[in-house]
């Protein structure tokens, strides 16, 4: 049917398809529509009907309706396309309770005193258009009761009941589609009742606690949200009401109820996606005693997936005004909970509220548990903590806030290839607030992991818990250089494959137990400038000087223990450390310039005397493997090799192959190796003059260092 007109109120609801007004219907620019009480909604859409609003619709809150004060309400797959505004209905206040117990009205405790919706979508259906979209504020508790001598103690007033929740600006029950290119927010939470008023020696009574703010937009089991890029705050929660105001009373008022807390931007329940240019942001959280926290700026439940290009603002805490209130927290810029979040814009946390005596800890950038992800590649922060006035001020604050942390990990996986930092503590007369961390795993959460990746930035000290894993990926040009120092408590580094990156830090904080995974061929282990005694490798594990480093090691085609030292200690003496005495297959130990080895039987391991090095005991290979002698310098030890035979390897490594190069037995048990210009003795047992061939034993090697395939040195028996 042609699109209709409507340009009055009305006091029913209108419906939009079926059998009362088929097709389409259209709201002019001119256009109002409000019900009366008694409807549970203003506009009801049925399913494939569509509803073009350049008006203003508003919808009106009823005790005796369910849900009532929702402004338009989508009953399946129509289409709402909206370019003017829609506001839910107000909540009622409550009224004074009239009975002994001395409790006023409690608004979240009657029916129907919380907001109205702007926008209800039942089961699916699509919002879209440039207009304004909101909830109402939730309706005001009801006064406490009248205190009266000899019904309440002394006199007393009774404690004013809590305000009523802020309608969200759109609820999605069961999937659906909205597209934001204006302002969706949600109402403000309703104010505290008044506390009862004394009579007799009575005190007033305590106010009502502020009711808490409504979402933005939420979504309860799926549907997809898409926020276009545009000026100001695309989406907001409501922020939470105040406290209602003590009762006055001859021995003194009651205090103020505490604040509401602030609605959050956006909450996904179960499932669901976002996609967001735009700016999102939660609601503050309300003044009072003690004041609201702020809302969380995103709430990400199990299965919900999120991709942001644009901003992410936690809520800002409430004022706390009481002789002892405190700030209400700040609120968190997202908190995820087996979802996926991937920033490329940027997320903040809230500021705390400022208190008469203490300030709020400000928010967390990003909170993370249960199994999520969140890969950063744009910045995160923790917000600044609060600082209010100095010594003889009357505004001063004896607590500084804390600042907010970048992320706080429960479990799950965090990527950061961007910038995470903490917020800087906020001053205190007394004591100042601490800086927030980069990233703080927290103490009783579960596994998580910290993936670090090219160009990623951490402002802060990142904390680790036993279970937290430190992952490098990708390549980096740029050292990580600070583990133990600012990375602190990693009892588990994880190479990710094919990862090329070179860590550093404090020795203590990285020889003490840590576990290293994903080592793999081509990878190297730098330890400089220790002045240790003894290194050895065994299986999977590194023993250096008494601490113990879990290694998964492959070497798989090395020839060489892809590990390297760099002493700063002379002169040291290695100490023996293998089982039963010997160097067995795939264990290696090195010694260092200066130091000394009192001896080593190789079975099938690799034995590494760097120049400089001494060996004052006896060398023997032993074993059917094979084993590896690798020699560094130019002179040689004086002690007798034995055991040489089939499969073993003795390396020179710096004695240079040229041509006429010669190898001869000068002596019993000497063997003289020539490089053109300068001879070398090697004592290997076994070795007889006057032989023509060197009878180390049937398939024995001896190599000197060198490129060139001429460099093999060919030995009788089959060996090369």
């Amino acid at each position: 049917m042609p699109f209709s007109s409507i340009n009055s109120s009305i006091g029913v609801t209108l419906v939009i398809g079926g059998t009362a007004h088929p097709g389409n219907f259209t709201l002019g620019p001119d256009g109002y529509i409000e019900t009366s009480y008694g409807t549970p909604e203003t506009v009801l859409l049925e399913p494939g009907a569509a509803f073009i609003n350049a008006g203003n619709v508003r919808g009106t809150a009823d005790k005796s309706v369910p849900m009532s004060g929702t402004g338009i309400y989508l009953a399946g797959a129509g289409l709402l396309l909206n370019n003017g505004n829609i506001i839910g209905g107000g909540g009622i206040a409550a009224a004074a309770l009239t009975v002994s117990s001395g409790e006023g009205g409690n608004g979240p405790a009657v029916a129907n005193d919380n907001g109205g919706y702007g926008v209800i979508l039942h089961a699916g259906g699509t919002v879209e258009g440039y207009g304004f979209i909101s909830g109402n504020y939730g309706g005001t508790g009801g006064q406490g009761y009248a205190g009266t001598v000899g019904v309440t103690p002394l006199g007393s007033g009774g404690t004013g009941g809590g305000g009523g929740v802020g309608g969200g600006g759109i609820l999605l029950q069961a999937g659906g589609v909205v597209v934001v290119n204006g302002l969706i927010y949600g109402g403000d939470g309703g104010r505290g009742g008044f506390g009862g008023l004394a009579s007799g020696n009575g005190v007033g009574g305590t106010g009502g606690q502020g009711g808490d703010g409504g979402d933005g937009i939420a979504l309860l089991s799926g549907g997809s949200v898409v926020i276009d890029a545009g000026f100001g705050i695309s989406v907001a929660g409501g922020n939470g009401g105040r406290g209602g105001f003590g009762g006055e009373g001859s021995l003194g008022q009651g205090a103020s109820g505490n604040g509401g807390k602030g609605g959050a931007g956006l909450a996904l329940d179960d499932g669901g996606t976002v996609s967001n240019a735009g700016r999102i942001r939660a609601g503050d959280g309300g003044n009072g005693d003690e004041g609201g926290a702020g809302g969380l700026g995103v709430q990400l439940g199990l299965g919900a997936r999120m991709v942001s290009t644009g901003n992410i603002f936690g809520g800002i805490g409430g004022y706390g005004e009481g002789a002892f209130g405190a700030g209400g927290a700040g609120g968190d810029g997202a908190f995820v909970t087996g979802a996926t979040l991937l920033n490329e814009g940027r997320i903040l946390g809230g500021y705390g509220g400022t208190g008469a005596f203490s300030d709020g800890g400000s928010g967390a950038g990003v909170v993370l548990a249960f199994g999520g992800v969140v890969s950063n590649s744009g910045s995160i922060g923790g917000q600044a903590g609060q600082s209010r006035g100095q010594l003889g001020d009357p505004g001063y604050t004896m607590y500084g806030g804390d600042g907010g942390n970048g992320v706080i990990i429960y479990g799950g996986v965090l990527i950061n290839s961007g910038t995470i930092s903490g917020g800087k503590g906020g001053f205190g007369l007394k004591d100042d607030g601490r800086d927030g961390d980069a990233v703080l795993f927290g103490p009783t959460g579960g596994a998580g992991t910290l993936e670090v990746e090219a160009g990623a930035m951490f402002i802060g000290n990142v904390v680790a818990n036993h279970l937290s894993v430190l992952e490098l990926a990708g390549t980096s040009s740029v050292a990580l250089e600070s583990i133990g120092t600012q990375f602190l408590g990693f009892e588990h580094i994880s190479f990710a494959p094919h990862a090329q990156w070179t860590i550093g830090g404090d020795v203590a904080a990285l020889l003490d137990g840590q576990s290293i995974t994903g080592f793999a061929a081509g990878d190297a282990i730098i330890l400089d400038d220790l002045h240790a005694s003894s290194l050895k490798v065994t299986g999977k594990a590194i023993d250096l000087f008494g601490h113990r480093v879990d290694i998964a090691l492959d070497v798989s085609g090395q020839t060489k223990a892809p590990v390297l030292l760099d002493y700063s200690g002379d002169n040291s003496t290695i100490s023996q450390a293998m089982a039963n005495g010997k160097l067995g297959t795939d264990e290696f130990e090195y010694v260092s310039k200066g130091a000394t080895d009192t001896g080593a039987t190789i079975a099938g391991g690799t034995l590494d005397l760097l120049s400089g090095a001494r060996a004052v005991g006896p060398i023997a290979f032993a074993g059917t493997t094979g084993g590896t002698l690798i020699l560094g310098g130019k002179v040689f030890s004086t002690e007798t090799i034995t055991g040489f035979g089939a499969g073993d390897v003795i390396k020179l490594e710096n004695v240079g192959y040229v041509f006429g190069a010669s190898v001869a037995v000068t002596q019993p048990g000497i063997v003289t190796i020539t490089d053109g210009s300068a001879s070398y003795n090697l004592n290997i047992a076994g070795a007889v003059v006057g032989e023509t061939s060197f009878k180390f034993g049937p398939g024995s090697v001896l190599t000197m260092s060198t490129s060139a395939p001429a460099g093999l040195l060919h030995m009788p028996g089959g060996g090369s």
